[in-house]
Formats: C-alpha cells, structure tokens, sequence
C-alpha cells in the first residue's frame, strides 16, 4: 500500500463508493490512507466520511479517534479534538501521532512548554524519534530558544540529512541568532559528509553572503548548482550577489542562465530590465520591463522604471502612465514618491509634484531638504505665502537648520517683509557664522539691492 498506484486505486475505489451511495469494506490500513490524503488536501468532508465510517467497521481501532482528532485540529476545534485523544490514547497509550497530535493542540493554545514536556516525555517511549525532533524543534522555535531548536534540528539531519524543512529552519535558527560563523561551520561539516546536497551548498552559500564574503558565497553556491543545475534559488541568490558587487553585466548573465531551467516570471524579466538599465543599455532595459508588465501586470517596481526611461527619451504620455500605475500600485512608496517628483519634474507638472511633497510630508518625512526642494517649487509658481507657511513648519521641525532659515530670509526680502527677514538671517548667523556668505551665494541678485545689502553689512559687521 506504500506505492502511489496502490493508493489511487484505493482513493478511486473509495469515491467510486461514494458517488454509487454504496458501502464497502476496507481494512484499517485502507481507512487510515484515505483518511490522511484527504486530511493532507485539505478535503475535510471527505476525510470525515472515511473516519466515521472507518470508526463503524473497526471500532477497536486506535487510528480513527487519533485521525478524528486530527481533523478537529485542523478546524480548531481544540477542546473536542483533546476528547477524542482521550479515547486514543485508551486503545494505544504510546502512539507517537497521538502525542504528536496532543502537542499540536498545546502548541495552538500557545502552551509551547507543556507542548515541549510532553514532546520530551515521548522521546523516552519510542522508538523512531524523527517524528518528534522536528516537533521539539517548532516548539522551541515558537518560544524564541533558537540554541535548543537547533540541538533537535541537527539530530533530525544527521540520521535524514534530505529533510528540506529541516535544513531551511536550522538555517533561520542560526540567522535568528546572528550566529553567521557558527552556521559556516556547521554548513561544511555538514557538506563533509554529505557533499551532494545542493541545498546544504546553497545555505552555505547564503551565509557567506550575510557574512560579506562574496568571493565564497559565489564558490558555494556555484557548488550547488554542479549537484543539481535546476535550483533556481541559487541562480537567483548567484545574481543577487553579483548586483551587491555592483557587477551587473554577471548578474544579468545569471538571470539568462535561470531561464534556461525556469519558466521566467514577471520578476525575473524585471531584474534583467533593471541591471540592463544599470548597464545605461536603456533598449534592452525597456525591452525586458515591457516583458515584465506583460507578464505580471502588478509589478509596479518595473513600471517605475519603465517610466524612468520612458520620460528621458521623451515619451512623456508614456512615461506618466507608467508611473501612474506604479503609484497606484504602491501609492505610499517614499521612493517612489521621489522619483515622481524627479519625472514630474521633467514633464512640468509642478502641481503633480506638489502632491507628492504632500504626501510625503504626510508619511512622516521631515527632513529639511524636502522642505527646501517643495517651498522652491512653490515659489516657481508664484505661491510665495504657501512657501513661507510651509518653512515655517519645515523650521519648527528643525530649528538649528541654517538653510530654512537662509530661504526664509531670501523669500521675506523678495516680498518686502525685511523685519522678519532680518530675524531668520540673524538666526541663521548664530547657527552657522557663514550664513552671510551661503546667503549671498544663495541669492546674489537679492544681495545686490541696496536695502539688502544694507542689512547684510550691517549683519556682518564685527561687534
């Protein structure tokens, strides 16, 4: 019954029954597989079918109260899956699923030491422990104890060292503890005795990476792919690296080599388009970010720079569409928003650009710069008393910012308010005793006139 046919041939025989409104026999071998493949696809009427029936033809059984409580966990219905591990555990007090069964509904009301105790009591009556050091492993995971959790991982991968759970989780546990040195080590001896597992190399490899020894990481996970050329994930991580290095020529080659073992996803198409962009090859950057919309219509990082491209050759309609789209998909992006006022700027849409200083400001962004950058706009289209208003608070946020001060002052001459002009170049010179000179290399005509400059000897002039 072990083989996949055989199983079909029961789960068939099971439906035909179904479906005929018949009933058959099946023996407890039978039940129990038909019970666990619906539990595994998530198919719970059906496995409730299999379990009442199978708890009608073999009442004496210990497997379907323990299948029935299983169910129930997998509704949550936490307090009548414990009744029926009672009766479970009446008919096989030992069973390593019934424990396992009665350590998951600890784990899901947060008792992740009781969940442990009986985990740890069950290891003394078994047999076959690898069903119960993953077990020990999530407990201690949930409760933040990386160290123990990676005691029982590395147990579980010594005697099933192709156990990709495993492995993934000793990896975040290692990571979680920012023990990079220590998962180097554990990696290659790992990979001593087991040197064909890809999956070893490609950790490795990602941990080398954490650790900024790139030359290695690069080494391990190439090492990977010679064990196994179809993972992807080391193809991806490969230029990844090689885009940390800046090195987008290999990078690109990297995403090209993927695609000869996988179909490309919209991602991928975008990262060709972005290292190509990298590379100033704006054609065959525009030609793999088209490729990437077409294929996953919400990729908004490749719209983004789609309308980076677009708007420098000119195609301005073009490129606010792209951008647009990007924006609505991730409408509170801050770099996106910065790059919109960088394309809006290009275009002359200096009310576009306004909202997005706007909206910055409104996602928490005070720094005095943007403060500067938005009051210049204003002032561009003649609204100097928004300008004003909006230093005013850009100052407040910032009070030792010489340069808000400096604006200030310049603007406040231009319109002839000189009282509280001279109050913000006199608060600008106590912050920064150049303020005189960056004020005249900020405005050198408003300097010139007579009245200013006037105020600004006076300023100047030693006490």
């Amino acid at each position: 019954m072990d083989h996949k046919k055989d199983i079909s041939i029961v789960i068939s025989r099971f439906e035909q029954m179904i479906a005929e409104n018949d009933l058959l026999f099946f023996d407890v071998e039978e039940f129990e597989i038909i019970a666990e493949h619906y539990l595994t696809m998530g198919k719970y009427k059906n496995a409730l079918k299999a379990i009442r029936m199978a708890r009608s033809q073999h009442p004496h059984s210990p497997a379907f109260p323990l299948k029935h409580a299983q169910y129930l966990v997998a509704l949550n219905k936490l307090e009548e899956a414990s009744r029926e591990l009672d009766l479970a555990e009446g008919l096989d007090p030992n069973n390593v699923e019934l424990i396992i069964a009665r350590a998951t509904i600890l784990s899901k009301k947060g008792q992740h030491g009781k969940a442990v105790k009986i985990l740890k009591q069950s290891l003394r009556n078994t047999n076959s422990p690898f069903d119960i050091y993953p077990m020990l492993a999530g407990e201690y995971q949930n409760m933040g104890n990386y160290g123990e959790a990676i005691k029982y991982l590395k147990l579980l991968l010594e005697d099933m060292p192709e156990d990709e759970i495993a492995m993934y989780n000793i990896a975040i546990c290692y990571d979680s503890l920012n023990q990079s040195e220590s998962s180097v080590e554990y990696f290659n001896k790992f990979i001593n005795a087991n040197p064909y597992n890809e999956l070893a190399w490609y950790h490795l490899g990602l941990t080398y990476g954490k650790l900024k020894n790139y030359d290695k990481a690069l080494e391990s996970l190439e090492y990977s792919l010679l064990v196994d050329e179809h993972f992807t994930a080391s193809y991806y991580e490969i230029a990844r690296i090689y885009e940390q290095k800046e090195d987008f020529l290999n990078a690109a080659k990297t995403y090209h080599r993927s695609i000869e073992f996988d179909e490309p996803s919209g991602y991928i198409y975008y990262k060709l388009g972005h290292c190509y962009l990298q590379l100033h090859k704006n054609k065959l950057a525009q030609k793999y970010l088209n490729r990437a919309v077409h294929e996953d219509e919400e990729l908004d990082e490749a719209y983004l720079e789609l309308a980076a491209i677009l708007i420098v050759e000119g195609k301005t309609p073009e490129a606010l569409h792209a951008l647009n789209t990007a924006l609505e998909l991730d409408p509170e992006n801050p770099d996106y928003l910065f790059t919109a006022i960088e394309i809006y700027d290009k275009a002359g849409l200096k009310l576009d650009m306004i909202k997005s200083y706007k909206k910055l400001i409104e996602l928490g962004y005070d720094d005095a710069d943007l403060y500067l950058d938005y009051a210049e706009v204003l002032v561009e289209i003649d609204e100097v008393d928004d300008a004003l208003a909006l230093l005013k608070d850009a100052i407040d946020k910032n009070p030792k910012n010489e340069d808000l001060h400096l604006i200030s002052a310049g603007y406040l001459f231009a319109i002839g308010n000189l009282t509280l002009g001279i109050e913000h170049l006199l608060d600008a010179n106590a912050i920064d005793n150049d303020a005189y000179a960056k004020f005249i290399e900020y405005f050198p005509e408003l300097a010139e006139e007579n009245h200013v400059s006037v105020i600004l000897s006076k300023i100047n002039t030693p006490k």
